[in-house]
């Protein structure tokens, strides 16, 4: 063989031989940590459609495989709250293997499920009473709202007055007060019940009924929302703030208001709209809002809303029933929703897992402050809490109620309050947690 073609022959392997098969090629790993779970966010600029990628927690495999995308997300769990881990991320072709991505995450801790719990109950002499909603702005500073008819209510007084049932009731850090809150309509003062209550802050509470009333700090002001836009009770109120707030209600109703005035936004769905929720999305750089409708007592099948820009668009879901009452979430990690059942999914919207170790009774209510600190409560006294590795239910043990629904619910620091009925009283218990 000729030395000159030899020697090209020779150069050209070696220059084979030295090719970086991953050059213009780079990896990002990011974690965010649950309790016993962990989500890895997979980031490849330069995707090789024939390289393997890994990813390992404490040098095991846990995620093998070609990828189709550049980004992916891998779910881990089954991890011990409270405990650190290191993950690292590459790619290996042709005997090759790239530089790693790695980080680092702790787990969170679990969250206590000891409290102490004080119960109150009012009304029920004149017509049976109710609280549907809650609402905490800090621990000398609660609402509670509904329809509490007392002995001196729902009658008329020694000059002929007619005594209007009660529709609130304010906890000022050391006693419940029940409040008569009247919406303005055509110059008229009128009592009606309310719905839902939604606070800001002390001096911004939001009041739900056939319209919607505002607490300034100084005064109750009603604010009219047009028949041809609303024409229903708001069953919930949400919003990121006074001018960025949203009401749902019956028939597949939802509005929102701008701080001026109120946009109809269709939902493409005529079930009742039972509840709406949001979160901020750290990923996204946005809220996340979410709302669920069904006929709780027929079966009119669910939908689940999504919410952007003010329009919506119903989301494709899998395993869920057909009567849905509530939703709450932690936007891009867990979401829950209950009614017939409480349904997880670490896989939004997909993959919904039914719990099966909670009270077989219905749930009305979920919240919580994080995923390691919810609560869910529902009919016949169910009051539970999850503290991000196991549930604890109160009901018979520590409160010792056998009957009695609770409808509203909210959460805030070491204080939880739930809402609701023991007929013919409203009901209201507190608890507070064990530092």
């Amino acid at each position: 063989m000729n030395k000159t073609l030899f020697l090209l022959l020779s150069l050209a392997l070696l220059w084979g031989c030295l090719d970086d098969p991953f050059e213009n090629h780079s990896l990002q790993l990011e974690a965010e940590a649950g309790v016993t779970e962990a989500w890895l966010s997979l980031h490849v600029q330069g995707l090789k459609s024939g390289a393997v990628y890994t990813l390992q927690r404490n040098g095991k495999n846990i995620f093998n495989s070609r990828l189709q995308k550049a980004d992916t997300v891998v779910y881990d769990s089954l991890l011990t709250p409270a405990t650190g881990y290191r993950y690292r991320f590459f790619a290996s072709e042709q005997g090759e293997t790239s530089p790693a991505a790695e980080t680092v995450l702790t787990t969170m801790d679990t969250t206590s499920h000891d409290f102490d719990w004080q119960i109150y109950t009012f009304g029920g002499q004149k017509g049976s009473s109710v609280f549907y909603d809650v609402a905490i702005i800090d621990e000398n500073d609660i609402w509670a709202v509904g329809e509490i008819y007392t002995a001196d209510t729902y009658t008329y007084d020694s000059l002929g007055n007619w005594i209007d049932p009660y529709n609130a009731a304010h906890w000022d850090g050391e006693k419940w007060t029940l409040k008569r809150i009247l919406f303005e309509f055509e110059g008229q003062q009128l009592f009606g019940k309310i719905n839902s209550v939604f606070a800001f802050n002390k001096d911004d509470v939001w009041f739900g009924m056939g319209s919607v009333i505002h607490w300034n700090g100084e005064r109750y002001q009603s604010i009219k929302i047009p028949d041809t836009i609303f024409p229903s009770l708001a069953n919930k109120i949400w919003g990121t703030s006074s001018s960025d707030l949203y009401i749902v209600g019956n028939d597949g109703l939802m509005a929102h208001y701008d701080g001026t005035g109120w946009t109809k936004i269709e939902t493409g769905t005529e079930l009742d709209i039972r509840d709406i929720w949001g979160a901020y999305n750290n990923k996204s750089g946005d809220y996340e809002i979410l709302a669920v409708a069904s006929n709780m007592f027929q079966n009119n099948g669910y939908a689940l809303i999504k919410i952007s820009d003010k329009t919506s668009q119903i989301v494709q879901a899998q395993n869920l029933p057909w009567s849905l009452n509530t939703i709450w979430f932690s936007a891009g990690k867990v979401y829950y929703i209950a009614g017939d059942g409480l349904y997880r999914s670490n896989r939004f919207p997909k993959h919904w897992q039914k719990n099966y170790s909670l009270p077989n009774l219905y749930k009305n209510r979920v919240r919580g402050q994080d995923i390691n600190d919810l609560f869910l409560v529902g009919d016949f006294s169910l009051i539970s809490h999850f503290n991000g590795k196991s549930w604890q239910n109160y009901a018979k043990n520590e409160l010792h109620l056998n009957a009695g629904d609770f409808y509203g619910l909210d959460i805030k620091n070491n204080l939880v309050v739930s809402v609701g009925i023991n007929n013919p009283e409203s009901l209201i218990i507190m608890g507070t947690r064990n530092k």
